[in-house]
């Protein structure tokens, strides 16, 4: 009895001594190139303990200096535990995607590690912070559209080489401009992404801007299991696509074209669909379906999307209880949005 107690204390001080190398590493502790440029981030690593900074190199070759808020929970488990990326949507910072998601409270009951990644001011959403998502790479002028794929793909490797967290346990979730991030992080960092979540959201946006016409999503690098969750009542992005209520002239596909791009031979040629009823009709509007699901995947991945009946855009982590929303939706699937994604990423590692 008593040697276990040790066991456990002395875990919880090499996990402790981890935090505080890592926060080092991570933080103002390291020395920056002097070509490092800052984003315009609240994150600031000298007033939050878990606000960390990393320098990122574009694609370009350029340095920026990008943000985010890692938690790190006492039952984390070095080379087993996983770790979940949270993406804020427009306007909000790393810090507030934290307190409103709440998340932290699941990582501390299932053992992982996650992340609040902060994106970066756009002028062409009243510089407002967003991330750069497929496609409106034109909301920024110029050659300034920052390489958020970068940066996720460094803070992944980053995190998993201090903390060494499981790489077959990777996952990224994301609340609107979070989730059309989400969805282009499960395009091209599905390298080193097992799963992906994106809530309120849709797979691009094209804007009413030159360049942001009549461009295509790319195939996969690698399969990737994706959960979708969203609302039928969405007053911003709808349900069954259309105009973005909140940008004028901005247009989203229909959850059928975002469900079928992730069943589709250019992302984890499922073989299996549940149903083969559309999620919308002909005339734009939903239909009897309030869940679909695409299985026997390449790699084992499955394609899913539970739709919320009568919710709007902040339903999903607008309420404790989403089976008022979807009877679907239960004990064994969770009924918190919190524990429906990490029940379905839980059994959705890489292989």
């Amino acid at each position: 009895m008593f040697a276990g107690v040790a066991i456990v204390k002395r875990r919880h001080i090499l996990i402790y001594l981890l935090v505080l190398v890592f926060s080092c590493l991570l933080s103002s502790c390291g020395s920056r190139s002097s070509s490092t440029q800052t984003g315009q981030t609240s994150c600031d690593p000298q007033k939050n303990l878990n606000c960390h900074s990393l320098a990122v190199t574009q694609s370009d070759g350029s340095i920026v200096t990008r943000t985010y808020v890692l938690h790190l929970p006492a039952n984390f488990q070095p080379g087993s535990s996983g770790l979940v990326l949270s993406l804020v949507g427009t306007g909000s910072t790393g810090e507030q995607q934290e307190a409103w998601t709440q998340l932290d409270a699941s990582a501390d009951k299932y053992g992982f590690a996650v992340a609040y990644p902060d994106s970066l001011p756009s002028p062409y959403f009243s510089n407002d912070t967003a991330w750069n998502t497929y496609f409106d790479q034109p909301a920024w002028p110029g050659n300034t559209a920052p390489d958020d794929i970068a940066f996720l793909r460094q803070l992944i490797t980053t995190v998993q080489t201090n903390l060494k967290i499981n790489p077959k346990m990777v996952y990224v979730s994301g609340h609107s401009s979070g989730g059309f991030m989400a969805q282009r992080a499960g395009v091209e960092l599905s390298d080193i992404v097992a799963a992906i979540a994106p809530l309120s959201s849709a797979l691009y946006v094209t804007l009413p801007l030159p360049g942001s016409i009549g461009q295509t999503v790319p195939a996969q690098k690698a399969p990737v299991s994706v959960l979708i969750l969203e609302s039928d009542g969405d007053g911003i992005i709808p349900y069954c696509g259309g105009a973005v209520s909140t940008s004028a002239g901005a247009v989203v596909p229909s959850q059928d074209d975002t469900f079928n791009y992730w069943a589709s031979a250019a992302a984890n040629s499922c073989l299996t669909l549940d149903t083969s009823a559309s999620l919308c009709n002909s005339s734009g509007m939903p239909t009897y379906l309030i869940e679909k699901d695409a299985s026997n995947c390449a790699n084992n991945t499955e394609v899913k999307i539970y739709r919320l009946v009568g919710g709007i855009h902040t339903t999903d982590y607008g309420t404790p209880n989403l089976s008022t929303y979807n009877s679907d939706l239960n004990a064994t699937t969770g009924t918190m949005t919190n524990d429906v994604l990490w029940k379905f990423f839980a059994t959705h590692p890489k292989l």
